[in-house]
């Protein structure tokens, strides 16, 4: 195996904003807080091409897993340069301390079911790279100021995780959530030097019907938080 090369310095961008969410729902909420200006093809994937005041915002919902989260993030960062990466969306709720709609935003990001224990690797530890990856603390103070929004840490994997087959790895690491993207959209950030971020509304506390119930309604939230965090960043 290749080790990952160390990481530069993130380097100021005058770039988008680059929004990924992974399903429909989630995209349609943001959609309210931007005036939407286009349109563009981006490889497998559709951009929305938008404006928050006098900030440029480019959304793209990805769809559900890892590896398509990490080519959206690979593309939009080739195409825009983007000044900051966020994924949000819907999550599950890990910890006993999180409620259905409450607003996570995490401190770090990490891959739960990426498993290199075998080669003498810590549990979520990446060849020649982190276990855990820190997000922008910018962006997350500004995402943090969205009233009631809690801190914690994410736990990504390729699993729609439920309470009667919860893996062992997400305590074992400390994850507060869990999503099916956000630590993939980080890992690609971490290695192209871009700031990245995260915000996540709970849905369900890990019970499919819960998600089912609740998704929409988590993905509507997604507009007040964006105008929020935009009007702070243009003040």
């Amino acid at each position: 195996m290749t080790p990952i090369p160390k990481q530069k310095t993130n380097k100021p961008s005058s770039g988008p904003v680059v929004l990924i969410c992974a399903v429909e729902q989630e995209r349609s909420g943001a959609a309210r807080a931007f005036n939407f200006t286009g349109k563009e093809k981006l490889g497998c994937f559709t951009a929305d091409k938008c404006r928050a005041g006098a900030a440029d915002v480019v959304m793209v919902a990805c769809g559900i897993g890892k590896s398509r989260a990490a080519a959206a993030a690979a593309l939009t960062i080739e195409r825009y340069a983007p000044s900051l990466v966020v994924s949000f969306g819907s999550a599950g709720g890990v910890s006993a301390g999180l409620k259905i709609k409450d607003v996570l935003v995490p401190g770090r990001v990490c891959m739960y079911d990426f498993d290199l224990t075998a080669a003498g690797l810590a549990a979520g530890e990446q060849w020649g790279g982190p276990v855990y990856m820190e997000t922008d603390a910018a962006a997350r103070g500004r995402l943090s100021a969205y009233p009631g929004a809690k801190a914690g840490t994410l736990g990504s994997g390729d699993r729609f995780v439920s309470r009667e087959r919860l893996p062992s790895e997400l305590g074992a690491l400390g994850a507060d959530a869990c999503d099916m993207e956000g630590a993939a959209i980080a890992h690609i950030c971490l290695l192209s030097s871009v700031p990245f971020c995260a915000v996540k509304v709970i849905s369900d506390t890990l019970s499919p019907d819960e998600y089912e119930h609740n998704a929409v309604d988590a993905g509507s939230l997604f507009a007040d938080i964006f105008k929020r965090f935009f009007d702070m960043a243009a003040n």
